[in-house]
């Protein structure tokens, strides 16, 4: 997302749009390429924003997926290695026409078992540790895979550590984010 105003500027006009379409329970899908559409009309050019739009079904075990310009997230079941989803799309605010534009389809998963989604920035794989190599998204797999049998809340407080412990001096600035959520609570 950035930092300071020129964040916000580029946040400002999708937020009420996703507020609004989520409270009306419309799909992610449709509110992803509306979000897209209020960018391209009213931010500078080369303002966008990354986005991961998540819809969970507990009920059901299911949940919907759409993801623009983030890594790909993580589903993690306790005993097994990470599962790395989502598809690969442009920012929102970049694509101006309807190919390139988000598509309104999301990745649908269904679980049995408890587990957990782990979202992160891209602030994470791109920081840079002391030997000038970025932790990166293969090397957060390993880590979540290595330790998969621990509770996430414990886990993603180590993670944080570790990364706090890698990055250069110069990467204090680069924003990064993790966020997990508990499937069949």
């Amino acid at each position: 997302m950035g930092h300071g105003l020129p964040a916000a500027v580029s946040l400002l006009p999708v937020a009420g749009i996703f507020h609004a379409m989520a409270g009306k329970g419309l799909d992610i899908g449709l509110i992803a390429r509306e979000m897209n559409r209020r960018l391209r009309e009213l931010v500078p050019t080369g303002h966008f924003v990354a986005a991961c739009l998540v819809e969970v079904n507990e009920a059901q075990k299911r949940l919907s997926l759409w993801t623009a310009g983030m890594p790909r997230p993580l589903l993690c079941f306790a005993g097994q290695p990470p599962v790395p989803l989502g598809g690969c799309r442009l920012p929102l605010g970049i694509a101006a026409d309807e190919a390139e534009a988000p598509q309104d389809s999301c990745e649908e998963l269904a679980w049995s078992e408890p587990g957990w989604l782990v979202i992160y920035s891209d602030g994470l794989s791109e920081a840079g540790h002391v030997h000038a190599s970025a932790l990166g998204a293969a090397a957060l797999e390993e880590f979540l895979e290595v330790n998969r049998v621990q509770v996430l809340a414990r886990l993603l407080e180590r993670l944080e550590a570790r990364y706090a412990q890698l990055r250069h001096p110069e990467a204090l600035l680069q924003d990064y984010r993790t966020y997990s959520y508990t499937l069949g609570r």
